[in-house]
């Protein structure tokens, strides 16, 4: 599984550990179904700045967001100084 499908997998699960559902997380984030449906199921890409926010909202570390990476798993043109800079900023 690529590595922003197991990070979307990990949104998804703090969202139900939280009871919050896609459009009440849309509300909550300022944004619409179709953005959050689109990131939660990887059809696009969660950035750095997407993902201190969605933590922030869940009320969770951005750590918790970022599954272990697998040996089996492509971090998917994640660069390491975007994550470092994001975990510095969160």
């Amino acid at each position: 599984m690529p590595y922003s499908e197991a990070v979307a997998a990990e949104v998804r699960a703090w969202m139900g550990r939280r009871g919050v559902n896609q459009r009440q997380l849309a509300e909550l984030l300022g944004e619409d179904t179709f953005w959050v449906s689109r990131r939660v199921h990887a059809r696009a890409r969660l950035t750095v700045d997407d993902l201190v926010r969605i933590a922030r909202v869940l009320g969770c570390s951005i750590h918790d967001l970022l599954p272990r990476l697998d040996s089996n798993q492509e971090p998917s043109g994640i660069e390491f100084s975007q994550v470092t800079e994001g975990l510095a900023a969160a």
